[in-house]
């Protein structure tokens, strides 16, 4: 019983471990702009380097959560409305219906501030 028990154990720490050693390189980086402040340019670089490596393993999940932290370091609107679409487009990959709900979302606000700012510098001119 007792042999059973390490088993059981070990075999779920192997699964727990090699889940968490698949999210250190996006931990990792993710770490290297999570404290710059919105529209800080300097973060895309970092923000574009978790992309490269979503697409490159293929990872949708963290492709999306890519792209919505690109979302607040781009100043540009329609730099911001590509990175939105793409969010939604790798959010449907992933078949997890929370991010795409979650892309859709982000795909909103971003179209509201931007139609919003637009009207704003009509009714100035």
């Amino acid at each position: 019983m007792f042999r059973l028990f390490i088993l059981l154990l070990v075999s779920t720490a192997e699964l727990w471990v090699a889940q968490s050693t698949n999210n250190v390189a996006y931990y990792q980086i993710r770490k290297k702009y999570d404290y710059k402040k919105v529209n800080d340019t300097t973060a895309l670089s970092y923000v574009d380097l978790l992309i490269a490596l979503a697409k490159k393993e293929k990872n949708y999940s963290e492709l999306t959560y890519a792209y919505q932290d690109a979302l607040n370091f781009e100043p540009s609107g329609y730099r911001k409305m590509m990175y939105a679409d793409s969010a939604i487009t790798s959010a449907q990959h992933s078949c997890n219906n929370d991010l795409i709900a979650s892309a859709y979302l982000g795909r909103g606000i971003v179209s509201y501030f931007i139609l919003k700012t637009i009207n704003l510098h009509w009714m100035i001119i």
